[in-house]
């Protein structure tokens, strides 16, 4: 992604300043502000769902609500705002075990969150403008995404995954469903679409390009497009061909569950 300056009274509110759109209650966190095309804002979670959907104004707003379980208090759970060149990254952040690295909100795919049996749920609704690109990671909790106005990359660990976009698509869980839609005839990237436990159903354009490779244990491969599907001698089955006039890398991997590649438009 281009680089990006931002300017001094974004970065106040990001910040929660004088004037920030930042507000925190007991239970309940806002945030709003402008992040421009091309960039991305990023949501983290520990438990609870990340819900994502596309907005008709020129500022990101992002919500979420802290409810209590049985172990933990909602008052240790706190949400930190962290700006940055590419966008803005927004994260649950659990009191760090102890003997642990401390819990720190970064950009990314890597950043440290443990939560040590704390049960403490928080629940983000993230309102995403056009031509933002969207990343939403929880591990404990559903992830829908759905009309993202750019690029959208949605993971987690225990629970099921929708996500659409007129841009770029990928989904990963281990415990759930991936029902996925991109937008982009050809992704420029390559793709991985991965779960354990769970079907995974992926709509591409009717002109998608790409070198499809899927694998799985137990269940089915079906597709609307002219693949080659394999199956083992005992079990398990795997799929390879090409889309289009072929181009990047599609992965589509589960051990239990089926793997279909529809056109979009179709059933």
């Amino acid at each position: 992604m281009n680089s990006f300056r931002v300017p001094a009274l974004v970065l106040m509110l990001l910040a929660g300043g004088p004037m920030a759109a930042a507000a925190q209650t007991a239970q309940d966190f806002r945030w709003s502000g402008v992040i421009p095309a091309g960039q991305r804002v990023e949501v983290k979670g520990i438990n609870g769902a990340i819900r994502a959907e596309p907005s008709s104004g020129r500022e990101v707003e992002v919500t979420a609500v802290r409810r209590a379980g049985r172990r933990g208090d909602v008052e240790d759970v706190r949400i930190e705002t962290v700006p940055h060149d590419g966008g803005v990254t927004i994260c649950a952040i659990y009191p760090t075990p102890r003997g642990q690295r401390e819990n720190r909100c970064t950009p990314g795919e890597n950043w440290q969150a443990s939560n040590d049996n704390n049960d403490v749920s928080v629940d983000f609704v993230v309102r995403v403008p056009r031509g933002v690109h969207f990343l939403g990671r929880t591990v404990n909790g559903a992830v829908e995404a759905e009309r993202m106005p750019a690029n959208a990359f949605v993971s987690t660990v225990n629970g099921a995954v929708r996500v659409s976009a007129v841009g770029v698509v990928e989904a990963s869980t281990v415990n759930g469903d991936i029902d996925a839609a991109t937008g982009t005839a050809n992704p420029g990237r390559d793709l991985e679409f991965r779960t354990v436990n769970g079907n995974i159903t992926l709509r591409v354009p009717a002109d998608f390009r790409a070198q499809v490779r899927a694998k799985l244990l137990n269940g089915n491969v079906s597709s609307d497009f002219p693949i080659t599907v394999t199956r083992g001698r005992f079990v398990g089955a795997g799929a390879s061909g090409e889309i289009g006039s072929g181009g990047r890398r599609l992965d589509l991997e589960t051990v239990n569950g089926s793997i279909r590649i529809r056109r979009a438009g179709g059933e």
